[in-house]
């Protein structure tokens, strides 16, 4: 059912005459260290995109994430989670563009891509990236600057008690010895993941509990909160 509502979406932004382009996958993992050795966690995402035909604005992308957040799980009982963040989240917050679910697989692989045979610069471009990323297979770490936002919870069971983490200081939120060794990002035919409600047992009633856009944790840019852990699926 979420392809279909994937689907549905693009149909409407592609409205008038529209191009619809590939759809890619790609599997995002991430590598903790911790005084037990490395923990990992990942997650497959699909990204359908397309060119707009006359609607809201002629010959530009729009994009339609499917998949969930990374879920780490730690020794000491906690887990960690990396954030399926998209443009309309980064609107209210600091962070880069780059930190985009939809974008971070055409970023970390674009150099690559650019010195392969069939690659077409300029207005074209966004194609040959998708075409690429559809077809081919491309493994790499995620640099700094694309790092997607990471989060904890004090009380899993507590939605509201969610602090977010510093890349660069887990130890600050987890204790000594815990450390993010590296985020690696693959293109993927692998099924899209759906198991995040493993964790997070209240996500499928967030709106019940009335957490909802007005939601602003120190640190997270906030938009759909559910949004941040899934999309794409028919809840």
């Amino acid at each position: 059912m979420w392809r279909f509502a994937v689907l549905g979406v693009l149909a409407v932004l592609l409205a008038g005459c529209g191009e619809r382009l590939p759809t890619y996958r790609y599997k995002l993992t991430v590598e903790v260290d911790t005084p037990e050795g490395v923990r990992t966690g990942s997650a497959v995402r699909e990204v359908r995109s397309g060119i707009s035909g006359s609607i809201p604005a002629p010959g530009s992308v729009r994009r339609a994430v499917a998949g969930e957040a990374v879920a780490v799980d730690l020794p000491n009982g906690e887990t960690l989670f990396a954030l399926l963040i998209e443009d309309q989240s980064l609107e209210k917050s600091p962070r880069i563009l780059t930190a985009d679910a939809g974008h971070v697989a055409q970023y970390v692989f674009m150099d690559r891509i650019k010195t392969e045979p069939g690659f077409v610069g300029g207005s074209e471009a966004y194609k040959s990236y998708v075409a690429a990323l559809s077809t081919r297979t491309y493994r790499a770490e995620v640099p700094r600057q694309f790092y997607p936002q990471l989060v904890r919870f004090d009380d899993i069971t507590d939605p509201t008690s969610v602090e977010a983490v510093d890349a660069d200081d887990l130890s600050a939120s987890f204790g000594e010895g815990y450390a993010l060794r590296r985020i690696v990002v693959e293109t993927t035919d692998e099924t899209v993941t759906r198991n995040i409600e493993e964790w997070l047992k209240w996500l499928p009633r967030i709106y019940e509990l009335g957490i909802g856009s007005e939601f602003n944790p120190e640190g997270i840019p906030i938009g759909d909160f559910r949004g941040l852990f899934t999309k794409g699926d028919d809840k």
